[in-house]
């Protein structure tokens, strides 16, 4: 099994040296994203549907949920998104010296129709569970970071032994936030940085590959706009945190090395890339300490067509030849 994990790993290195294709290149009628790649514009498209309620057929037109190429077709929406990317760009570049500040977000909070009034009921009723604000800062009367990783370390054996544990395979079903059923998948991992998972759903095998500073996903046409597509921006910083995080030995270094790093709420760690805006939290030993079979992990998918930003998935399913239980972390993204 490590030989086969050495094999996948070797046979992925071909996209790592190509350029990643721009937007403009795979996609007709771009007009404001140009210049970013295909995996960053997805994800951007992915921000404005969860920032508006809305899923990708909801802004382009019915029919480009079966074909791409569709996605190009014009229409009212589209037009009003152009005007909307515009304003807020505006409005960083003059208040926020460029930084993304204000974003569709900001306004929309999950609705089409930003909210103009303010509620009477909602004031007076029970604070929200999160304030607005830098959510990478550290609440009063929360254990510090280190604290929790210290406690994390020392309940899977100790500095030690975790030293010891540099790859693992493993294998499971996974169910992502449209399935309707649970599919299969396999996972190669050795560290720092180098996984490989693949997964058989019903639309066709879906690869994810990270090998050091590069990773892409390759998956059916019905899934990506292209074969093969590279990660690149914040999802390749991402994908990086997520695959050195199984290896609990480097915890502390990956979760602070050009990071910042906090305990806003019980049981939760945040931290964030000094290179942009978005956070990523992580929970603490309570929940990383599954017993082998009852583990659960995330994955996280760009799919045009889903409703999420994020997407979650359980995976269900043991370790070969490792109690994963007692020597791997999950985190749930």
């Amino acid at each position: 099994m490590l030989w086969f994990l050495a094999v996948a790993l070797t046979f992925a290195q071909g996209p790592a040296g190509e350029r990643a294709p721009m937007a403009e290149e795979v996609f007709k009628n771009v007009q404001i994203l140009k210049g970013t790649p295909v995996d960053q514009f997805m994800g951007t498209m992915g921000f404005f549907s969860a920032s508006l309620g809305l899923n990708c057929t909801d802004c382009h037109t019915d029919k480009s949920g079966g074909d791409w190429a569709r996605y190009a077709d014009e229409n009212p929406r589209k037009q009003t998104a152009r005007r909307m990317m515009q304003m807020v760009s505006s409005v960083n570049q003059m208040y926020f010296g460029g930084r993304q500040v204000v974003t569709c977000n900001t306004c929309h909070r999950g609705t089409t129709r930003p909210n103009v009034m303010p509620s009477l009921d909602l004031l007076y009723s029970s604070p929200p569970p999160e304030e607005p604000g830098d959510p990478i800062q550290q609440a009063s009367g929360q254990p510090a970071a280190d604290q929790i990783l210290d406690k994390y370390l020392r309940a899977v054996g100790g500095p030690e032994r975790v030293a010891a544990f540099t790859s693992f395979t493993g294998k499971g079903n996974y169910s992502a936030y449209d399935d309707a059923e649970k599919s299969p998948f396999e996972m190669y991992a050795r560290g720092p940085g180098q996984r490989t998972i693949t997964a058989h759903p019903p639309s066709g095998d879906t690869t994810w590959t990270l090998n050091g500073n590069s990773a892409w996903v390759a998956a059916p046409a019905t899934d990506k706009p292209v074969p093969v597509l590279a990660i690149t921006g914040p999802e390749l910083d991402g994908v990086k945190l997520e695959s050195e995080v199984f290896f609990p030995a480097r915890i502390k270094q990956s979760l602070t090395n050009d990071r910042r790093i906090a305990v806003r709420e019980a049981n939760t760690i945040r931290t964030a890339s000094s290179v942009g805006d978005s956070w990523r939290s992580y929970e603490n030993v309570a929940h990383y300490c599954r017993r082998a079979g009852n583990g659960s992990a995330a994955r996280r998918s760009s799919r045009c067509r889903d409703l999420r930003y994020r997407e979650r998935a359980h995976v269900e399913g043991n370790g070969d030849g490792v109690d994963l239980g007692q020597s791997s972390l999950f985190p749930e993204i």
